[in-house]
This record gives structure tokens, C-alpha cells and sequence, in this order.
């Protein structure tokens, strides 16, 4: 083989692994985000007037760092970080969470 042939197989390649890395940890964020736990945290800040007043409106989740060491998922259980971003602050939301019957609480 030839040089060029084997430079062309590592760009390639090193563009589809790279692809299909960004791929899959969007796919683990959205369905992270897709769970209940997310999803009761989220609804819970919205409602709050006291953090809509301080951040200010809109409020906006990002996705969860997984990198974290205080996020921790289990079956039963989550304790996790949401970042929230509004107009005039930005933060973190922490929240445990406990699954009873299949229903977040």
C-alpha cells in the first residue's frame, strides 16, 4: 500500500470514530435528559418563582457534565447536577431523586 492510500484509511477513520464518539454521548445526554429524574428537577425550577426572579427569565438546562463526581445514577436512586443559565445569572441545580412504584420522587 501506499502512503497516500494509508493517510487517506487514518483520516477516515479517525473522522468516523470521532463522529460516531460525538454521536453516542449526545444520544447518552438526551436520553439522561429524557428521564425523570431530569425531567422532575427541571419542572420543579421552572415553577420556582424565587429562581426565576434571581436568574433571571428564560431559564435554560444545559445537559448534564458526566464527568462529575457528585452525579450518580442508580436504578432506584439519582443525585444529579443540572447547569441552569438565565438572563442575568447562571448556576447549579442539585438535586437527589428516588424512584417509588416507577414514579420519580
Amino acid at each position: 500500500m501506499s502512503y497516500e492510500k494509508l493517510r487517506k484509511i487514518a483520516i477516515y477513520g479517525a473522522v468516523a470514530s470521532i463522529s460516531g464518539a460525538f454521536i453516542l454521548h449526545h444520544k447518552t445526554q438526551a436520553n439522561l435528559a429524557a428521564g425523570g429524574y431530569y425531567q422532575l428537577t427541571t419542572e420543579a425550577v421552572k415553577q420556582h418563582q424565587q429562581t426565576n426572579d434571581i436568574l433571571g427569565s428564560p431559564l435554560r438546562f444545559a445537559y448534564m457534565n458526566l464527568g462529575r463526581r457528585d452525579i450518580r445514577i442508580t436504578k432506584d436512586q439519582a443525585q444529579i447536577v443540572v447547569p441552569i443559565r438565565g438572563s442575568k445569572r447562571s448556576g447549579n441545580v442539585y438535586s437527589k431523586s428516588s424512584k417509588r412504584n416507577d414514579r420519580c420522587i
